[in-house]
């Protein structure tokens, strides 16, 4: 039975998956990885998911690319049915917006009944929580598509030279 106090969060106890990815300096959103995955979990908490390590992935890749270890590993436990959500920063983590490797994804996850959980919304984008449901305003993605791109406020020094 239920505490009357306590309300029913949508993951209850379930596992999910988190994925990230690191930024390219083309991207309008340079957000680390970890703190990527720590709004993840934050929203992952807040749903009444449970994250366990081995459902955290991470690339360095850009969106475009097949040749990615961390969503091959995410696209695995999908197919064991190993996780009840998937939790990514946002959607052009996992693919390009508006892209056949996106909309091949979503209808796969849909089809499994998985739903995507984002912890930031690109511009144009909406989902439902209760359901995972996410839609689009063409008009809106188009419009923040269009947007110029901006150089970055800090100069990156490569990894390789920290």
């Amino acid at each position: 039975m239920m505490d009357n106090t306590t309300e029913a969060k949508i993951g209850a106890g379930r596992p999910a998956a988190i994925y990230t990815r690191e930024s390219t300096l083309s991207e309008h959103d340079r957000t680390s990885a970890e703190e990527q995955l720590d709004a993840c979990r934050t929203l992952a908490a807040n749903l009444g998911y449970t994250i366990e390590d081995d459902a955290i992935f991470s690339d360095t890749g850009p969106n475009t690319t097949l040749s990615r270890p961390g969503l091959t590993a995410l696209l695995g436990l999908v197919a064991q049915r190993r996780i009840a959500a998937v939790i990514p920063y946002t959607l052009d983590r996992l693919a390009r917006a508006e892209s056949k490797p996106m909309e091949a994804l979503l209808k796969e996850l849909e089809r499994r009944e998985i739903p995507v959980y984002v912890a930031k919304l690109p511009s144009g984008y909406s989902y439902d929580p209760t359901t995972g449901k996410l839609t689009a305003d063409h008009e809106a993605v188009a419009a923040a598509n269009r947007e110029e791109w901006r150089p970055p406020e800090y100069i990156p020094i490569p990894r390789e030279y920290e």
